[in-house]
């Protein structure tokens, strides 16, 4: 992918947006989850790595139409519900604690480089 006014196959390498040659983030894992749960509750969701990956996660708490970014505290329609994620060298670790009955909704990529 290149810059504006660019041609791929005539761009160096400083006129380039994206090139294949040179590392960027990949996504080697994404899926969602939902979850119902009064108080607090932990999913794992098993990547299969040996190392600690990056990752990133969209929540939604009930039904609000808010999608919020890794870490959220939501409080429309009287549910609240703290919501994080973190990872190790074997999960991508959700944490989800609500004051009533409130789905949790959770969008995820996992990023890989296969080079390393």
């Amino acid at each position: 992918m290149t810059k504006d006014g660019y041609s791929t196959s005539t761009t160096t390498l400083s006129e380039q947006v994206f090139n294949s040659e040179k590392n960027s983030l990949k996504i080697g894992l994404e899926g969602s989850i939902s979850s119902t749960a009064s108080g607090g509750r932990t999913v794992n969701v098993a990547h299969g790595l040996s190392v600690i990956p990056g990752y990133f996660c969209l929540f939604e708490v009930g039904n609000s139409g808010k999608w919020w970014a890794n870490f959220v505290t939501e409080t429309d329609s009287g549910k609240a519900g703290l919501v994080n994620a973190g990872t190790d060298a074997t999960n991508l670790v959700i944490q989800i604690s609500t004051n009533s009955s409130a789905t949790v909704k959770v969008y995820y990529f996992i990023f890989v480089d296969p080079g390393q």
